[in-house]
């Protein structure tokens, strides 16, 4: 049973790879055993994102023939020489979509890619359900996606001479993805500052102080994980930040409310740290190997919980529902877009603000 396991989990991988339990290995071919440290199995890491970013920097100095003779090929290709390029979150992602993709579509000439694959694909893959490891997979939202990642994909390909028509681009409607409405309310805010951590200092404490700054700036997750007791020197003017995502410049000024809600955080930290949030070893909590923050992924899922089953609030809330609180309580889109240091206002319009619009009615 677990062979046959094993054997799944390697579909859609680059050629010689395998799962061998949790890490990733390459089977190294015979006479290139020089280039991968003289060893004929070689560990590439535990994760999609750690592999391929061995592999890249083993393969960057060697010259790989391009192959576009099937979709596999092609997307081998795409990984081994535009996907690294790519931001860590970004390229993570694309990974991911990369192997469900080679399932569907591996064996397939890309000149042979109908819209009316696409479209079983996107109902396929819009249906959430379990895998082998428990975990729900699916969605519109993934489906969609997927498909994006590999119209880029082949987009690169034709930009590299495989071909001259894209086969599949523009013939097709997405499935229809519905922003996220939930707004929290004041009072909800509050509920979430009674929840009590029997404990002084951790996990409850240092995220009720990221709620109080999220509210106070709206910054993203990433940015505010990120930063360091230097950010928050307040011989400064105030928080300056530049968008781990966008490079979009913002600079966030010292209020008594900010003050106050950046010493709450430095007093809930478990130890010295150069991160103003950090684990109990002092790390910070995101892993910028892989663009993500698992650790405070589950402090959140636990502090969700706790509010849930000993607060008012009945329904659930996101860490980045919190951050469109912030956009829709403010009196402007422009105003909002400053305070979430967006680029552009679109994106700001579409998914952070979420408030209904007031209308007088009467003589006032």
């Amino acid at each position: 049973m677990g062979k046959k396991r094993t054997i799944k989990r390697n579909i859609g991988l680059l050629p010689r790879w395998k799962w061998v339990g949790n890490v990733l290995y390459y089977e190294v071919p015979k006479g290139q055993e020089s280039f991968w440290d003289n060893k004929r199995t070689f560990r590439l890491g535990s994760t999609l994102t750690e592999a391929y970013t061995e592999w890249a920097s083993r393969m960057s100095g060697t010259e790989v023939k391009t192959d576009f003779s099937t979709v596999e090929r092609l997307l081998d290709a795409y990984v081994m020489k535009a996907v690294p390029s790519l931001s860590v979150t970004h390229r993570t992602n694309t990974l991911r979509a990369i192997v469900n993709l080679k399932k569907s579509f591996g064996h397939l000439k890309p000149t042979a890619i109908q819209p009316v694959l696409i479209n079983q694909y996107l109902t396929a893959r819009s249906v959430k359900k379990k895998n082998s490891e428990g975990k729900m997979v699916g969605g519109h939202v993934v489906a969609n996606r997927e498909i994006e990642i590999f119209q880029v994909a082949i987009a690169w390909a034709i930009g590299q001479g495989a071909f001259h028509r894209h086969p599949f681009r523009g013939e097709f409607k997405f499935k229809s993805e519905k922003p996220r409405d939930r707004y929290i309310e004041d009072w909800e805010i509050d509920e979430m500052m009674k929840v009590d951590s029997h404990r002084q200092k951790g996990s409850f404490h240092a995220i009720k102080a990221y709620i109080k700054i999220k509210m106070l700036t709206g910054m993203a997750i990433g940015d505010l994980l990120r930063l360091t007791m230097t950010d928050v020197n307040k011989a400064k003017d105030g928080i300056f930040i530049q968008r781990h995502k966008t490079g979009h410049k913002t600079m966030y000024l010292w209020s008594p409310e900010l003050l106050a809600a950046v010493d709450e955080a430095i007093a809930a930290r478990p130890c010295l740290s150069p991160f103003l949030f950090c684990t109990a070893r002092g790390k910070g909590f995101f892993n910028e190997a892989t663009g993500r923050c698992p650790g405070w992924k589950s402090m959140w899922q636990r502090f969700v919980e706790k509010v849930m089953a000993e607060t008012k609030i009945t329904e659930k809330f996101t860490d980045h529902d919190i951050r469109a609180k912030v956009g829709s309580d403010k009196e402007s889109d422009e105003e909002a877009r400053k305070t979430l240091s967006h680029s552009t206002s679109a994106t700001t319009k579409r998914h952070y603000r979420r408030k209904a619009e007031v209308v007088h009615t009467g003589t006032h």
